[in-house]
C-alpha cells in the first residue's frame, strides 16, 4: 500500500535484482530478475496510486527446457502496450562451451489484467542469427520507444567477429512487435574492444544509440553516437574521443530532453561516473565526472536531467543538470539516507512526479519525488478515485483532442508538454461545454507521448495522451 514516503514494491525471501522502472499510461512498471524458483525469472509490478499488482513476465517451466535462466530485463511501452526484453541463458549440450545466450521478449497489455499478448524470441523474427546459435552470446539488452516505434540494442559476442552491437527497430503497434529493420555495428578493433553494453533513448523523430569504440590495442577511447529515424532504415553516425578509463563491465545509461542527451557510465576506480552531454546534431556540449558515484541513473523530468546515483556509502544522492545553464548542484543532494546498503536503482517520470525504485537487502522499494527532490508523503490507496482529466479517444488522430474534466475549477488555459516535462506549446480552446472540452493541438506536434496540462488559477492538472 502506498501510505508512507518510501513503500515496499516486493518483499520476499528470494533474491530480486536487475531492476528497471518505466512510465506507462496509467502508472509505472517495475521489472526485475527474480530467483523465487531457483532459476532466474522475470517478474514485474504495475504501480498506481491505487494499487500494486505483481505479474510474471518470463518464467522457467519444465516445458521450456532444463537450464533456462532469464536476467537483465528492460522495458518500453506505447501507452499501456508494453514490451519486455531480457537475456536468456540456456544449456547447449551440443556446443563445446555448455551454454549460450539470446534475447527474448514478452509483449504485455499492462493495466487491469496485465495480460501477456505474445512471447517469443527475436531470433524467430527475421533477425539474422539472433538465437541459440553456436558461438553467439547476445547480452545486455537496452530498449527505448519513440511514438509507436521501438529500438532494441544488445551486445553480441561472437567467435567470428569479436564484439558486435546489434540494433533492431520494430513497430510496437504491429502484432508481436513487427521487426522493421536491423543494423549491426562493428567496433574499430572488435577483438580487443572493452565489452561494454550499448545505451539507447528516444528523440523527437527516432532514437539515439551510443556504444564504445574502445580499442585497447591502439589506446583509443571513443564513443560512437548513432541517430536513427522512425520507420526508416536510415542512420547517421558520429564519434567522440574521450579520456575516460572505464570499469571492466560499466553499465551505461542515457536520457533525453528534446535533442539534448545525457549519457552516464561507470569509471575504472569503481566510485565515480563519467557524464557526457551532447546535442543533436553537434557533439559534445559538456563532459564532467561525478565523484563518489559508483552507479548512476539519469532521468529527464521537469525540463531538467536528474542524475541519481549510489554513493560509496551505499546511499542515494542526486544532482540536477539544466540543458540551458549546465550543472545546478555543486554537490550531491541526499535522497535516500539509510544504514542498510542500496545496491541498484532506476527512475521514471510521469509528468507530475519522479518515481525512484531501488534494491535494498534484496527487496525492492519505491518513492515519489517532486522537482526539488523532496519525498512526496501520504500517498494513500484511493480505490474510489477517478481520473480528473479523461481523454477519449486516446491515442488520438489528427489535431483535435476531446477531454472530460473533473477538476474543481474552470481551466484558464491548456499547454502540451513532451515526455521529459518540457513545454511544447499552448493550445487553442475550441469548445468548453460544462465538463466537456475540445482542444486544437498545434499542427507541429509529431506522433509520440505527451502530457496535456489544464491550468487553473490555483493549480495545474496533467494527463497523458498519445498522438498517432
Amino acid at each position: 500500500m502506498l501510505i508512507s514516503a518510501v513503500f515496499p514494491i516486493t518483499q520476499t525471501p528470494w533474491v530480486e535484482k536487475g531492476i528497471t522502472a518505466e512510465r506507462v499510461s496509467d502508472g509505472f512498471v517495475v521489472a526485475w530478475q527474480d530467483l523465487r524458483n531457483g532459476e532466474g525469472e522475470i517478474y514485474a509490478s504495475f504501480l498506481t496510486d491505487k494499487d500494486i499488482k505483481l505479474f510474471p513476465v518470463a518464467t522457467a517451466s519444465p516445458s521450456s527446457g532444463e537450464g533456462i535462466y532469464f536476467s537483465c530485463p528492460t522495458f518500453a511501452s506505447e501507452g499501456n502496450h508494453g514490451l519486455f526484453a531480457y537475456e536468456v541463458y540456456s544449456s547447449c549440450l551440443d556446443t563445446d562451451f555448455g551454454y549460450c545466450s539470446s534475447i527474448d521478449y514478452t509483449t504485455v497489455d499492462v493495466g487491469a489484467t496485465n495480460e501477456v499478448i505474445a512471447a517469443g524470441g527475436l531470433h524467430g523474427c527475421q533477425c539474422p542469427t539472433m538465437g541459440y546459435d553456436y558461438g553467439f552470446w547476445y547480452t545486455k539488452p537496452h530498449l527505448a520507444s519513440s511514438g509507436r516505434y521501438m529500438l532494441l540494442a544488445s551486445l553480441n559476442e561472437t567467435f567470428s567477429m569479436g564484439v558486435v552491437y546489434t540494433s533492431i527497430v520494430a513497430d510496437l503497434l504491429k502484432p508481436n512487435g513487427q521487426i522493421l529493420y536491423t543494423h549491426n555495428f562493428l567496433p574499430t578493433d572488435p577483438y580487443t574492444s572493452m565489452v561494454m553494453p550499448p545505451a539507447v533513448t528516444s528523440r523527437r523523430d527516432g532514437f539515439v544509440l551510443v556504444y564504445p569504440e574502445l580499442a585497447l590495442t591502439n589506446g583509443d577511447r571513443d564513443l560512437a553516437i548513432v541517430y536513427f529515424y522512425n520507420g526508416q532504415a536510415v542512420s547517421t553516425k558520429k564519434t567522440i574521443e574521450l579520456d575516460w578509463d572505464l570499469s571492466y563491465h560499466p553499465i551505461p545509461e542515457i536520457a533525453s530532453i528534446g535533442d539534448v542527451f545525457l549519457y552516464t557510465v561507470g569509471l575504472s576506480d569503481g566510485n565515480s561516473t563519467g557524464v557526457l552531454v551532447f546535442e543533436y546534431p553537434d557533439i559534445p556540449a559538456d563532459i564532467f565526472t561525478l565523484s563518489d558515484a559508483r552507479r548512476a541513473f539519469p532521468v529527464a523530468a521537469f525540463g531538467k536531467f536528474y542524475i541519481f546515483y549510489i554513493s560509496a556509502d551505499d546511499e542515494i544522492y542526486a544532482v540536477r543538470y539544466d540543458p540551458q545553464t549546465g550543472l545546478i548542484d555543486s554537490s550531491g543532494v541526499p535522497v535516500i539516507i539509510t544504514p542498510e546498503p542500496i545496491t541498484e536503482l532506476s527512475a521514471a517520470f510521469d509528468g507530475e512526479k519522479i518515481f525512484l525504485s531501488f534494491v535494498q537487502n534484496e527487496d525492492i522499494y519505491g518513492v515519489f519525488l517532486d522537482s526539488d527532490l523532496q519525498e512526496i508523503n501520504n500517498n494513500p490507496v484511493k480505490r474510489d478515485a477517478e481520473p480528473l482529466i479523461t481523454i477519449n479517444p486516446n491515442p488520438i488522430k489528427g489535431n483535435i483532442l476531446k477531454a472530460h474534466m473533473r477538476i474543481p475549477e474552470e481551466p484558464v488555459g491548456f499547454e502540451v508538454y513532451d515526455a521529459s516535462g518540457r513545454r511544447i506549446s499552448t493550445c487553442k480552446l475550441g469548445l468548453l461545454n460544462g465538463s466537456e472540452v475540445m482542444i486544437e493541438l498545434p499542427g507541429s506536434i509529431r506522433p509520440g507521448v505527451y502530457f496535456l496540462a489544464a491550468k487553473t488559477r490555483k493549480k495545474i492538472y496533467r494527463t497523458l495522451f498519445i498522438k498517432m
